[in-house]
């Protein structure tokens, strides 16, 4: 049906910015007629675009990237932000409170209750 130097014709049409994607072309009826490179690490973003012959769709180039690395990433770094923002948060919760305490022995009925 598909002849291999005609795929590689439409992959040249669609390049690849990464050498990581993986790249799948599937017929009309979503059979796997060409895989270059292995489906890459979850989790995957995979977009596809159809190839149209005389107004028909006759297949689909699925290219896949995955975002493992995006996710590490933030996660490096939302680890310590919301460390940084619980000790920003709490400092003027806890301050005042030392002070209430610290002057506690000059205004007895006024004690707080401690839980």
């Amino acid at each position: 049906m598909y002849q291999a130097p005609r795929m590689e014709d439409v992959l040249r049409q669609y390049p690849v910015a990464l050498d990581e994607d993986g790249i799948t072309v599937r017929d009309a009826a979503g059979n796997s007629l060409l895989a270059l490179r292995v489906i890459p690490d979850a989790p995957v973003l995979i977009r596809s675009s159809s190839i149209y012959e005389s107004e028909r769709a006759i297949a689909c180039v699925e290219i896949a990237h995955s975002y493992r690395d995006v996710i590490l990433g933030t996660l490096g770094i939302a680890a310590p932000a919301l460390l940084l923002s619980v000790i920003v948060y709490s400092t003027p919760l806890v301050l005042p409170l030392r002070a209430v305490y610290a002057a506690a022995p000059v205004f007895p009925h006024n004690l707080p209750v401690r839980v």
